[in-house]
């Protein structure tokens, strides 16, 4: 169940006081680095690497502290996201970096569209962060709980982050 906050759709992710954007990579996290998470993260992502493909943002210009991970799982037609979650520095209020969620779902989106999904994705919201996602992102509610972002919303989304709509000048 998706509950992360999509703070700011940025060009990529910016310092919080600064403004300054930097460049990001997102990989796929490793078991071994996924064992040295701090206890501050909200969810096992040791069990999450063990059930879908789980990647990284990291910020190679600074270090290469996780900002942010999305577990996620190729379906029929679309990319579903399990779960995402920002680093716990970059949540609340003095968060650290802004746009680290809005990032990894922009993947998701370049990643559908680079599987022939035409940018689709879906996730489950709990039901108080529903308007949240429709207009931060753009989703629509399918069912009770289940949400989307279409073509349109997925290209808006990664020409925003990307620069183009399937990402092939990506940050990552």
């Amino acid at each position: 169940m998706l509950d992360a906050v999509i703070d700011k759709l940025t060009e990529s992710v910016e310092d919080a006081r600064t403004g300054q954007r930097y460049d990001t990579r997102i990989l796929p996290i490793t078991t071994v680095r996924a064992l040295k998470l701090s206890s501050r993260w909200l969810f096992d992502w040791r069990a999450e690497i063990a059930a879908h493909e789980v990647l990284k943002l990291t910020i190679p210009a600074i270090r290469d502290t996780i900002q942010g991970l999305i577990a996620l799982e190729h379906q029929a037609g679309f990319e579903f996201v399990h779960l995402l979650e920002s680093h716990p520095q970059n949540v609340g209020q003095g968060k650290r970096y802004v746009g680290v969620a809005g990032n990894l779902m922009a993947h998701a989106a370049s990643l559908s569209f680079e599987l022939g999904f035409d940018g689709v994705i879906a996730f489950d919201a709990k039901t108080e962060s529903i308007p949240h996602y429709e207009k931060s992102l753009g989703a629509s509610r399918v069912s009770s709980q289940r949400m989307a972002i279409n073509t349109a919303a997925a290209r808006r989304l990664v020409q925003k982050y990307f620069g183009d709509e399937h990402g092939t000048h990506s940050r990552t």
